[in-house]
């Protein structure tokens, strides 16, 4: 393997980790938008109550922030496997 080759890699995986740390920031910062929400409307979101744009874009966000810094981790490792399609 060329030693472009590894920088690219390393390089590639240091972006997606930081991606990933933004993304969960994202998600943290939707989280508590979605808690003062639901305060304010003294109600939970829910199956009565229609969910708010707050709560699918925190869950959506710590989805991608997962898969991120994982993708990012795996790439960051010494011996990299290659990603399952």
């Amino acid at each position: 393997m060329p030693t472009r080759d590894i920088d690219e890699r390393r390089l590639a995986g240091a972006a997606l980790s930081l991606l990933g740390l933004a993304m969960g920031a994202l998600s943290a910062a939707a989280a508590v938008r979605a808690l003062d929400h639901m305060a304010l409307a003294q109600t939970l979101c829910g199956p009565a109550v229609a969910h708010c744009v707050w709560c699918p874009t925190a869950l959506a966000a710590l989805t991608a922030a997962l898969a991120a810094t994982a993708a990012g981790g795996r790439l960051l490792r010494r011996e990299a496997a290659p990603l399952p399609l």
